[in-house]
């Protein structure tokens, strides 16, 4: 039987990993009690998964969880540090919440919120959100990385959009829908 957690402040996002138990970001920062900065895992009863955590979490809202086939799990938000490191605003965090050191957006990452993420079926990632930049090179709103945080050199919009994003898709042919 599931019982709702007591969760002192706002949920904006969900996912769910393979085995049904629950990742939830967003504003709180705490669960049931315990200190958990804008992010954890809730087991299938609904209480505080203790084997996922993040340390001092993140700086600022948790807006989009994005569940890898390898277990790691991508966060984007309006957060500049996680766990006390500079991530600007996207990082990618190991099955038991401590930050994987294999992801790296250059150093500095996007320069402002990341608002939604989508995971490409090759592994590359589409960003967007508020940013104009990211490790320093323009990418106004919209962006693709590899799966290691890189840039993805392949993928050009030009001079990008004018204003936020907030959502993507994937069309059937493959077309990214923004």
């Amino acid at each position: 039987t599931f019982v709702a957690p007591e969760i002192d402040g706002n949920v904006r996002t969900l996912a769910v990993q393979a085995d049904d138990r629950l990742f939830i970001g967003g504003d709180f920062l705490r669960v049931n009690g315990v200190a958990r900065n804008r992010l954890a895992r809730l087991q299938l009863n609904g209480a505080l998964d203790t084997g996922f955590n993040t340390g001092t979490g993140a700086s600022g809202s948790v807006l989009v969880l994005v569940v890898l086939p390898d277990g790691k799990l991508l966060a984007g938000g309006g957060f500049s540090s996680f766990n006390g490191s500079v991530e600007g605003f996207l990082t990618r965090l190991n099955a038991d919440g401590s930050l994987d050191g294999a992801f790296n957006p250059g150093g500095t990452g996007a320069n402002s919120t990341v608002n939604t993420l989508l995971r490409q079926s090759d592994g590359r990632i589409l960003l967007g959100g508020a940013f104009t930049t990211y490790n320093g090179g323009t990418a106004n709103r919209v962006l693709r990385i590899l799966a290691d945080g890189t840039i993805d050199p392949a993928f050009s919009t030009g001079s990008g959009l004018n204003s936020t994003v907030n959502a993507l898709g994937l069309h059937a042919d493959g077309n990214i829908v923004v």
